[in-house]
């Protein structure tokens, strides 16, 4: 397998992934952008819109529209920071449990899907290395690699 390709496997095992979750939240009304944030939001109470744009790799605007129709839905409330009052902190509701077990039954029935021809060592060391591609993609500046291209 050449190194040259790798974005090309994680593009088709991100696109696949995403279909996946969009039929598995078919009937509850909640589209992929929203489902990520809440989950997000969910294991990081407090956070931030700017917060969840960057650790989610997504655009603000995204984040904002997600933010309200999950406030709507009654699923995350946005609270103002004492300390800053332009700050909205975003907090999981009691209802959001009830998705957060449902997301994990998803998310446990697609790993499985997937991860099903490795080794529990290949597991293990795949998912740890994601987790360092994903943090070095993150803290990339983009503008900085373009300029390396030329």
């Amino acid at each position: 397998m050449e190194e040259l390709h790798y974005l090309n496997y994680c593009g088709a095992i991100y696109r696949k992934s995403q279909l996946f979750i969009k039929a598995a939240l078919s009937d509850r009304n909640m589209n992929f952008s929203d489902a990520m944030v809440l989950i997000h939001v969910c294991a990081n109470p407090g956070t931030i819109q700017d917060d969840i744009a960057i650790n989610l790799s997504m655009d603000k605007s995204v984040i904002a529209r997600s933010i309200k129709t999950l406030v709507t839905s009654g699923l995350v409330t946005r609270q103002e920071d004492p300390s800053n009052q332009r700050v909205k902190k975003v907090y999981a509701t009691e209802a959001a449990e009830d998705f957060t077990l449902f997301w994990n039954k998803i998310i446990a029935q697609w790993n499985k899907t997937i991860l099903s021809d490795l080794t529990p060592e290949e597991r293990t060391a795949a998912v740890e290395t994601s987790y360092k591609i994903k943090m070095a993609a993150i803290s990339a500046d983009i503008q900085n690699e373009i300029k390396e291209i030329e």
